[in-house]
């Protein structure tokens, strides 16, 4: 009778430690870590369900000692960064506490790949095992390594996806006007309980009172130190104001009654950072949604005051510094800032200075320039230089939108072609981890994975360098829309004065250095003696009854690429 020859699978067993001394097994120190990504109510069942069965399972094995049970609610796999319990649990495995953790799954250990592989690495060094239920997989597993990069790039994509999912339900709201406002720190107004929108009578004249002294003049500096002297606290309750507290309340259009949705976004799901919106996103209006403190008419002329652009033969009349990104002090280095000085009297006067800092300030820097700039004179000399040396067109570019509206285009849908490419391959690597698991070879659709996964990678270094493309396209447009504007207005707005003057630099005497170039110019300790000792090719001075200020150009040739 011939042999059958037969393969019998013998089952791995754990390896027990015995203690030399009293012979009995040292228990393994067990401990587990259980999370949720949401408040909904079957996420919480989820999460009490983790509870118990890893609190059962641990107290059933006797070779297993239980620790604790480590866990997070509501809180995103996506980063470690807050997730506390999580980072509780790796500090104690780190210190010796723990033999051994135990996890649903990848996506609740870490939907970040990087995370993942470096506290699985961590963790390693230490001899701490972590498990993982669902995909069965022991870091103790010579091949977990690369079991893992494919798992959490999933996990990664998967909490991406469910990323984009809770942005568009939001944007859905937000459409439909269905978004709350938040009053918590706006002074002026307060929730009823309701829930309602409404006026909060004891800060509302501490608004109004912010929006007159602007109308008046006033700096947002002055303004935040005048209601610092008066005692009066900030939205955020704290006693000293700053420019960011007055900005935040002029140009806030919540005191015209309007509720302005999603000024900010998130742009990299992994990380949570928020930036302003600056056409990244949709943002949507409610108007008249709520009573206003400020009526429109006013709150219309103050944002106008805001944004105020000196025009030819009245640029003396200008609120507004449009120079101060790039006018330095040759002393201290520091930007010249506007400031008035003796407010509230018949001395009072705007000038130029770098000394603006308050003096308690860990950022205040002494200077000993002794003088200030009269703003009146320097809007003057800006206003001399830039009619002499403009070289802007002299008609109106009436293609302009065509042209820029074109190029977009063709970018926008370049755009959209990559993203269709990614969710392609993204597709594939989903397929490709399913047939991985199915295989007894890991490795069998690794170099095809890894393919696609660099697909990926290429595909969003496109977008980004495309998305960089359309910013410089759309920078680009708006100096020509402020070019067309100054032609049919005479309107000189910064991006204009930019065009022409790339650096001011108030000398030790007093005098003006203007600097003219057909390219960005850096003003530092290492080019400013350069840059103030560029023959001028032009000289003149400004002057009323009580003072002169001297002013020079000078032109920074082009460089000159040798090869």
């Amino acid at each position: 009778m011939e042999n059958i020859t037969t393969i019998k699978v013998i089952p791995k067993k754990e390896i027990l430690a015995i203690n030399p001394t009293t012979g009995s097994v040292i228990k393994r120190r067990v401990a587990a870590y259980a999370r949720v990504s949401t408040d909904l109510e079957d996420q919480k069942n989820s999460f009490n369900a983790q509870l118990e069965e890893y609190t059962t399972r641990i107290s059933k094995n006797p070779t297993w000692e239980f620790v604790k049970l480590y866990s997070d609610k509501g809180i995103s796999g996506t980063s470690t960064k807050h997730r506390i319990g999580f980072q509780r649990m790796i500090k104690d495995a780190l210190d010796g506490k723990i033999d051994l953790i135990l996890v649903k799954s990848i996506s609740r250990f870490a939907r970040n790949t990087v995370d993942c592989l470096k506290t699985v690495r961590d963790l390693r060094k230490k001899n701490v095992e972590v498990y993982f239920d669902k995909e069965s997989i022991s870091t103790n597993d010579t091949k977990v390594d690369m079991m893992l990069t494919i798992f959490a790039s999933f996990a990664q994509e998967e909490s991406k996806s469910i990323s984009e999912n809770v942005k568009w339900g939001v944007r859905k709201r937000m459409a439909k006007g269905q978004r709350k406002m938040n009053v918590k720190t706006t002074l002026g107004y307060k929730t009823n309980h309701e829930g309602k929108v409404i006026i909060d009578e004891s800060t509302k004249d501490i608004v109004i009172q912010v929006f007159n002294l602007f109308a008046a003049g006033y700096t947002y500096r002055e303004i935040a130190q005048i209601m610092t002297d008066r005692g009066i606290k900030t939205g955020t309750g704290k006693d000293v104001w700053k420019v960011y507290d007055i900005d935040k309340i002029i140009s806030n259009e919540k005191y015209v009654g309007d509720f302005v949705m999603q000024k900010t976004v998130v742009v990299d799901f992994l990380d949570h950072k928020t930036v302003i919106n600056n056409g990244v996103e949709e943002k949507y209006i409610v108007q008249n949604h709520h009573d206003a403190i400020i009526d429109r008419e006013t709150f219309n002329e103050i944002q106008s005051l805001r944004k105020a652009k000196f025009t030819k033969g009245n640029n003396n009349s200008s609120k507004v510094n449009l120079i101060s990104k790039i006018f330095y002090c040759e002393r201290c280095l520091r930007n010249m800032k506007v400031i008035t000085i003796h407010p509230g009297t018949n001395y009072a006067r705007r000038v130029f200075t770098c000394k603006v800092n308050n003096k308690t300030s860990p950022h205040y820097r002494g200077c000993d320039a002794p003088l200030t700039i009269d703003y009146e004179l320097m809007n003057r000399a800006i206003s001399e230089v830039f009619n002499k040396f403009n070289n802007l067109p002299k008609e109106i570019d009436a293609s302009i939108n065509d042209a820029y509206h074109s190029s977009i285009q063709t970018i926008i849908e370049s755009v959209a072609e990559y993203k269709t490419l990614i969710a392609e391959a993204e597709e594939k690597m989903s397929a490709l981890i399913k047939l991985q698991m199915e295989e007894d070879d890991v490795l069998k659709y690794q170099d095809e994975f890894n393919i696609q996964k660099s697909n990926v990678s290429h595909y969003k270094d496109e977008i980004s360098r495309l998305e960089q493309v359309l910013s410089e396209e759309g920078r680009q447009y708006l100096v020509k829309e402020k070019i067309n504007q100054y032609i049919a207005e005479g309107t000189i707005t910064s991006e204009i004065l930019g065009e022409v003057l790339k650096a001011v630099i108030r000398r030790k005497d007093n005098s003006i250095r203007f600097v003219i170039s057909e390219r960005a110019v850096q003003v530092d300790s290492t080019t400013i003696d350069d840059l103030l000792n560029l023959e001028p090719v032009y000289s003149s001075c400004v002057a009323d009854k009580t003072n002169t200020l001297l002013f020079d150009v000078a032109k920074l040739e082009e460089e000159v690429d040798e090869h």
